[in-house]
This record gives C-alpha cells, sequence and structure tokens, in this order.
C-alpha cells in the first residue's frame, strides 16, 4: 500500500520501524523511518510516536540539546509550556505549589484516584516521563519542574500508569533538592504502589526502579539491599527494547555496588560488560558516566596501562581528551562523574592536596545539583571531609574547619535517614577531628565504633580506611605495634576487596 490508500498502515509500520532500529542501535534507518513518517503525517498526534523516538535516540547519542529542545517544544504544542530558563526562587514556588497539592493524600488516595483520559495529557504525561532522565543529565535545575508537572497532572487530570515514574522522580526531588528523605520514602512507595495497579510493562518499570532503587531508597535503605533490584530494572529495560533505562539501572548498580564493598574483579567485568552493552546500542550518554567508575575500579585493582593511580588514564578512558569532550558537550553529569571519582582515587592514595583540588572542582561544577539525590553527594562529602582532617594537621587556614563541619553536619542528617549507610563514616569523621583536636581517648573511641560499624554493616573498603587512620593515630601516640595490627586489618581488608594497588601503597609505606 502507499500513504494515500492506507495511511493507518504506512503510519503504524514506519512508527514501529524506527522504535525497532532505535532498540537494536541503527540510527541511520532510525532517522529515514522518522523523516517518512513526519513527511507525510497529517497531524500532530500521528507524528508523537516518532517524536518519542527520536528525542530517544538524540539522548542516547549524548546529543542532549536537540533531546530536549524536541522534547520542550512537543510539550509546548501539547499544552504544556515550560520556561526556557529558570532560577531557584521559580523552583522552589513549584515545589512548594506541589507540596501543597499532596497534603494530606496518602497512597490510598491515590488508588482510588479517577483515570486520566484526557488524550494531550496522556501524552504529555509520556513525553515528560521520556525526558526527565535528560533533563536530570542536562540541566539539573529543571528536573524538580518536570517530575512536580506529572503530579500536578495525575492530581488534577487523573492517574495513568506513567504517575508512577512522576512519583519515584518526585521523591528524589525531596531527597536531593529538599533533603526530606522521609518523605521522599513516602512518595517512591507511592510510585511503587501505581506501577504494581497497572501492572506496568517492563518499559515503565525499568524507569521507576532506576529512580527508586538508585536515587530514592538509597537515602533510607541499606546500599546492599538496593542490588537485586537495580539488576531486575536493568533485566527489564533490555526485556522492553529501552536500552537507556537498562543502561540507567546497571550504572547506578556499579556505584552503589562499589561503595558497599562489592568485589573489585567482579565489578570490573560488569562495568566492561555494561560498556559493551552501550557500545551495542549506541548509548555514548551512559558510555560517558559508566567509563570514570570503570576505571576508578581498575586504578584500585591495578591497571596495567596506568602509572598514575589518581589519574583516570587506562583501559576505560583517557582523562585529559575524555574530560575536555564531556565540557564540550555540556554533559554535566559526566564531568562530575570524573571529578567525584578522582577524588576517591586521591584521598585512598594519599594525595590530600590533589584530594584538596579535585574536591574544589566537585564543588565548582556543582556536583550536589548535578548528581541530585545520587549516593555519590553522600561518598564526595565523605572524602572532602577527611581530605580537610588530613590538611587541617599541617595547614591552619580555617577553610579547612569549614569543610569539616560541613561534612560532619551533612553527615549527621544522612546517619539519621539511613544509619547503616552512614553513621560509621560519621564516626570516622568524628574520630578524624578529635584526634587533630588531641582528645586522644574520644578518637580512639570513635574509629573503634567507625571500625565495627563498618565491618558489622558490609562497607569492606571504609573498614580499611578505618582501620587504615586508626593505624596512623596509633603510630602517632607511639604505639607502633598496636598500630602494625591495624595496618594489617586494612591490608586483609584491601586485599579481599580485591584493591591490589592500594595493597601495595599499604607495603611500600611499611617497606616490606
Amino acid at each position: 500500500g502507499d500513504w494515500e490508500t492506507d495511511y493507518n498502515l504506512c503510519l503504524e509500520i514506519y512508527s514501529t520501524l524506527a522504535e525497532t532500529e532505535y532498540a537494536v542501535g541503527e540510527y541511520g534507518d532510525m532517522i529515514v523511518a522518522i523523516n517518512e513518517a513526519l513527511l507525510h503525517s497529517r497531524a500532530f498526534e500521528d507524528k508523537f510516536r516518532v517524536y518519542c523516538t527520536l528525542i530517544s535516540a538524540s539522548g542516547a547519542q549524548n546529543d542532549l540539546k536537540t533531546c530536549l529542545s524536541t522534547g520542550f517544544e512537543v510539550l509546548e504544542q501539547l499544552g504544556e509550556p515550560f520556561e526556557e530558563k529558570v532560577d531557584l526562587a521559580v523552583v522552589m514556588k513549584d515545589v512548594a505549589f506541589t507540596k501543597g497539592m499532596l497534603e494530606s493524600k496518602g497512597k490510598d488516595w491515590f488508588m482510588d484516584h479517577h483515570l486520566m483520559t484526557d488524550k494531550k495529557k496522556l501524552f504529555a504525561m509520556r513525553l515528560l516521563n521520556l525526558i526527565g532522565m535528560y533533563v536530570y543529565m542536562s540541566d539539573a535545575m529543571k528536573t524538580p519542574l518536570v517530575s512536580c508537572r506529572m503530579i500536578q497532572l495525575t492530581i488534577r487530570h487523573g492517574l495513568c500508569k506513567e504517575s508512577a515514574h512522576g512519583f519515584s522522580a518526585y521523591g528524589l526531588v525531596c531527597s536531593g533538592f529538599l533533603g526530606e528523605y522521609a518523605e521522599a520514602y513516602r512518595v517512591g512507595k507511592i510510585g511503587m504502589a501505581i506501577l504494581e495497579k497497572f501492572n506496568s510493562p517492563d518499559v515503565l518499570l525499568a524507569r521507576v526502579y532506576a529512580v527508586n532503587y538508585g536515587l530514592v531508597n538509597v537515602w533510607t535503605e541499606p546500599l546492599q539491599s538496593t542490588l537485586p533490584q537495580l539488576l531486575v530494572g536493568h533485566n527489564a529495560g533490555l526485556r522492553a527494547g529501552v536500552p537507556e533505562f537498562a543502561c540507567a539501572n546497571m550504572h547506578m548498580y556499579l556505584v552503589s555496588a562499589f561503595h558497599s564493598g562489592q568485589p573489585l574483579q567482579e565489578l570490573a567485568k560488569d562495568a566492561a560488560g555494561l560498556i559493551k552493552e552501550c557500545e551495542q546500542y549506541e548509548q555514548e550518554q551512559m558510555t560517558a558516566v559508566v567509563a570514570p567508575i570503570w576505571q576508578c575500579v581498575l586504578n584500585l585493582i591495578g591497571d596495567a596501562l596506568q602509572e598514575d593511580p589518581t589519574r583516570l588514564n587506562g583501559q576505560a578512558m583517557q582523562e585529559d581528551e575524555f574530560l575536555r569532550n564531556q565540557l564540550e558537550r555540556e554533559n554535566r553529569t559526566a564531568v562530575c562523574c570524573i571529578y567525584y571519582a578522582r577524588l576517591v582515587l586521591a584521598y585512598m592514595f594519599g594525595r590530600y592536596n590533589q584530594a584538596a583540588d579535585v574536591y574544589n572542582k566537585c564543588l565548582e561544577a556543582d556536583l550536589e545539583k548535578n548528581l541530585m539525590s545520587k549516593f555519590e553527594n553522600c561518598i564526595c562529602t565523605f572524602y572532602g571531609g577527611l581530605t580537610a582532617l588530613a590538611l587541617q594537621r599541617t595547614d591552619p587556614d580555617p577553610k579547612w574547619s569549614a569543610i569539616v563541619e560541613n561534612a560532619i553536619s551533612k553527615m549527621e542528617t544522612w546517619a539519621r535517614s539511613s544509619k547503616w549507610n552512614c553513621e560509621h563514616k560519621l564516626e570516622l569523621l568524628k574520630a578524624e577531628k578529635m584526634s587533630n583536636a588531641g582528645d586522644s581517648k574520644g578518637a580512639a573511641s570513635a574509629y573503634q565504633k567507625a571500625i565495627k560499624l563498618a565491618h558489622e554493616h558490609g562497607f569492606i573498603q571504609e573498614y580499611g580506611i578505618s582501620t587504615e587512620r586508626y593505624g596512623v593515630f596509633l603510630s602517632g601516640l607511639g604505639d607502633e605495634t598496636a598500630s602494625r595490627y591495624q595496618y594489617e586489618q586494612a591490608y586483609a581488608a584491601y586485599m579481599k576487596w580485591g584493591a591490589l594497588r592500594k595493597c601495595a601503597d599499604i607495603r611500600s609505606f611499611w617497606g616490606d
């Protein structure tokens, strides 16, 4: 048939063909199918499917400008415009308005809420659901506006399956933007209930799991408990033909597994497999955020291609070229991932001045905003605080005290929300602070508590850091026998973790 005599059939064929070519990473053939559909479509709603495919493909190829400009243009045509430039006052006003709408509405209210029937609003919800990840990666200030709009549309016009993602996304705003972790957990649970109510397909499950288990629950539940669910989200994304969310789930799995002390050799294999998956499906955007954590893991293991363990040069990436490329593309998320990985390495290998420089770059890159609600925020604060404490011993500059107090204050908040993930970190920061202040008794008690909690909660790398720092403290008191024992404990922990390069660092310190 042809477009004149078989319009609906042709529209279905070319729309489906575009989606299929996208799913298998054949972008050239996808564009041909999209252009054919756009050329012959008789109405805006007939173009909607291929617009969605074009947006997904642009985002996957790291062309975030095209992805988001197209997405917001289509939303405007659907009667849901967004301001091009927003500031904090605009965002706070919208968040406050949405909080007011949600007040006194619990899970039961939404389970009994009427269904959305307005076709334009359904299209808008689908599109907001689609662009949310790319807004988060490119223009974090608009992330609250997108999730708030989904909540507002749901309350005003009814429930739809995309509402599940709207609630999960609003959860990350509560945790990452407002610091309201209990509320984040509550609305995330509503999102999960909506997902179950609609018996939602894998394509939506992958999105909701990525947000809930990668960005929301990490501030409340044990980090290790999120790992199986992120693997479920990854597999669902592959089954549904949404590789961007399959890869997003797996990337967050890698980060959470790394920071919960999973074996590095296994993580290196998982990261290499994910990079291949990203390349297979031409997910350049995800490759850009996976490479830094992969190279970080390789450095700790001992990458044969790499000389300086604090620089991200080796099998996964070449730091300077990689960073320059991401800056040119305005990929703020990837830039922050590079800096945070370097901060971890610089501190762990005792390059404290370098760690301080990288920590400042994290602040300049606005990591807290651009990695909104990601557990990397906690890690950046933790290592930034430890770095300031290390430098404070020989440099009286008051800026170190300011960083330390900020780190302890934030960690106290996070430890109230998740003792499991954060209490041992808080105790180590306190121990180092008391050590610097000459409170040997208080410091020893805090070190011992940090060591005990890190061990009990399975954070083997932070058990290693805590025993190593306790060893330094004991050496300063002149107790070399006890110090040596703590170093041996640190060495064993790093060896079990698989950080062979770090083990070599400890051996070189002791000279044997």
